[in-house]
């Protein structure tokens, strides 16, 4: 990034992104005794806000996609998020920090669980990590771009009530790979998928939709016990890897500012 003009575009976007973000945090606690509704406005609100400052979920300068092609990025990014909630949830039973401790499907919290997930995960992609990457435009590098976002992911955990450093920490190794997904896919559908993915699998699937996991050591459980200990941000560690990986091999560590937007 340089010169006068593109530094003070990027604090101008900022500023605004901070005031959507800000807009959205009021919206949730104003609608705390309604989930649902908190999780369907918040993203409505950061779709409006982020749209507006040219935050676009696919590359504006590449041909529209076509449903099949948003179904197949989306759907790729979802079983990456679903392989990540199996692979927690297989080393917290592996290392006996977590049992089953009931079987049994459960429709309501499966689909109340993907309703919530895809939500929330649009509202975080949009607001932590597309808004990141848009501010971050005129960085050469992919990686300062990668880690801004991971801290703006750890950094809207820290306020939280009754979080741990566990969780905060696998906020900030998700968020660096998601943002990683960003820029490998040019556009949001891929991170939007494994990101919703991994909410509904550690909140839904494995939280009462197929079966009960519960933590078995409670006084660290955390907000999404027992998906908020060290397991959780070692496989976000691992996540973070293998897009880093991918980021390299695709040849997008050589930088570029050629495109609008948030893409590199």
């Amino acid at each position: 990034m340089s010169g006068p003009a593109p530094v003070a575009r990027a604090f101008k976007v900022g500023a605004t992104g901070l005031g959507i973000y800000a807009a959205t945090l009021l919206v949730g606690a104003l609608l705390e005794q309604n989930a649902t509704g908190a999780a369907v406005a918040q993203a409505v609100l950061a779709e409006w806000g982020c749209g507006r400052l040219g935050i676009t979920w696919s590359d504006p300068l590449a041909p529209a996609p076509s449903g099949k092609d948003i179904a197949r990025r989306a759907g790729k990014g979802a079983l990456l998020g679903l392989g990540a909630a199996a692979a927690a949830a297989l080393v917290l039973l592996v290392t006996r920090s977590a049992r089953v401790a009931e079987i049994g499907v459960s429709l309501t919290t499966l689909l109340l669980g993907l309703l919530l997930g895809g939500f929330a995960a649009m509202r975080d992609e949009l607001l932590l990590h597309g808004l990141v990457l848009h501010v971050t435009s005129g960085v050469r590098s992919p990686y300062p771009r990668i880690a801004a976002a991971a801290l703006a992911s750890g950094a809207a955990l820290v306020s939280a009530p009754m979080v741990t450093p566990a969780e905060i920490l696998g906020a900030t190794l998700f968020g660096g790979a998601f943002a990683a997904m960003w820029l490998l896919d040019r556009g949001a559908w891929l991170a939007w998928g494994a990101h919703a993915a991994l909410l509904f699998g550690t909140r839904a699937l494995f939280r009462g939709g197929l079966f009960e996991l519960r933590s078995l050591h409670v006084s660290g459980a955390g907000l999404a016990a027992p998906f908020g200990g060290w397991a959780m941000a070692a496989v976000g560690g691992l996540v973070l890897v293998g897009s880093l990986v991918m980021i390299h091999r695709a040849g997008l560590w050589r930088g570029g500012t050629g495109a609008p937007a948030c893409f590199p």
